[in-house]
């Protein structure tokens, strides 16, 4: 079954807000043995989508539609659909304006999260499934449409997530055997992510995935932090550990501003071990939080950040944070990191990159530099 995704948005096209329904339907898909083949964005122009919904539905099986279903006069995802399947718009239901019609034929699915209805369409032996493009409802549709689209016809397919803990994507590519890169029956990606990197294996051979699964463990158990049929991130096993140690942390934060408190605190349970945190991003603040009176951006500020954390919420473990997020300061990129308990630790590293691309890249330095620490105790 070949499925893809045609995006409709304006405001997608012109970088106004991301595409997120991607990720939602890709990871909803693997429960069913599917993947996403081809995404498309399109703009709120009829002859546009109009002419991608002709190319998607002439190569694939399952052609999911995420927005223009709503009221305003640029909603024109049910008029696309409708032009080139040639069935008619049909004011079925009790819905203001545009919502209210539906396709000839198709089956209806109620939004229980906003107003939009979901679609599905079988049309020549495909299947044209539109939802909102808001991704709290395409969420929540998608499910009712996946359950019963797929509820029969599941494939075989087997996919195992690796995440490396601070691995480059070359130096993983050589460590990969050359007869797994060579089996046709294998699908190896290789995603460089911030201060790790992501293995994904497909295959439709159960004795393949089970066999390269053992030896991908082996080859990687240095650097190998998950694994498993879903994707997971440094903050989630950070406090996996810690809630199995019964230990807590907590954090000092300067140039990040509250990004890396934030991971933690968006984990559902996590008050189990996290305790809180500071934002210091003024000098004046360091002094008077920290005790600090020297060089607010160096190793010896993020290890006063972190020492004050720990004293102050009186944790296992903390984390300092300090760098030059830019576009001024002296090295714009470095960043310092300190992480207490047990022992110290340091770590710093330059990074590159506009002022928000570095905090997003400190901060996943700091978690997996943490994940580092506590798993090899």
């Amino acid at each position: 079954m070949k499925v893809a995704l045609l995006c409709v948005g304006s405001e997608l096209t012109v970088g106004a807000i991301s595409e997120t329904n991607s990720n939602i339907l890709s990871s909803k898909l693997e429960k069913y043995g599917h993947e996403i083949e081809t995404i498309i964005v399109v703009p709120d122009d009829l002859a546009v989508i109009s002419a991608q919904i002709q190319y998607i539905c002439e190569y694939y099986d399952f052609v999911f539609i995420s927005g223009g279903l709503g009221n305003t006069f640029d909603d024109i995802t049910r008029e696309a659909v409708s032009n080139f399947t040639k069935l008619p718009l049909e004011k079925n239901l009790d819905l203001p304006e545009k919502m209210a019609y539906t396709i000839a034929g198709s089956e209806v699915f109620l939004n229980k999260v906003g107003l939009a209805p979901g679609l599905l369409v079988h049309f020549n032996e495909k299947k044209i499934i539109l939802l909102p493009g808001v991704p709290a409802e395409f969420d929540y549709l998608l499910d009712l449409i996946l359950d019963k689209l797929f509820l029969e016809i599941k494939n075989n397919l087997y996919i195992y997530y690796y995440h490396l803990l601070l691995k480059f994507e070359r130096s993983v590519e050589s460590d990969l055997p050359k007869d797994l890169l060579e089996d046709f029956e294998i699908s190896m990606t290789i995603l460089g992510l911030d201060s790790e990197v992501l293995l994904i294996l497909k295959t439709d051979s159960s004795k393949k995935a089970a066999y390269w699964d053992r030896r991908l463990k082996k080859i990687f158990k240095d650097t190998l932090y998950y694994s498993g049929n879903s994707r997971s991130n440094f903050e989630t096993e950070a406090y996996t550990v810690l809630k199995k140690r019964n230990q807590t942390i907590s954090i000092a934060e300067s140039c990040t501003g509250g990004l890396v408190s934030s991971r933690f605190a968006a984990l559902p349970g996590v008050s189990s071990v996290y305790l809180g945190s500071i934002v210091t991003y003024s000098n004046d603040s360091k002094k008077k939080l920290c005790g600090f009176f020297g060089d607010s951006v160096s190793p010896e500020a993020a290890l006063s950040l972190a020492n004050a954390s720990r004293k102050i919420f009186g944790s296992d473990w903390a984390i300092g944070v300090v760098c030059y997020a830019g576009p001024e300061g002296e090295i714009v990129g470095q960043a310092y990191i300190s992480i207490v308990g047990d022992a110290s630790y340091s770590f710093e590293k330059l990074f590159k990159g506009d002022r928000a691309f570095i905090q997003k890249r400190v901060a996943s330095f700091a978690l997996a530099n943490f994940l580092g620490v506590i798993t090899k105790k």
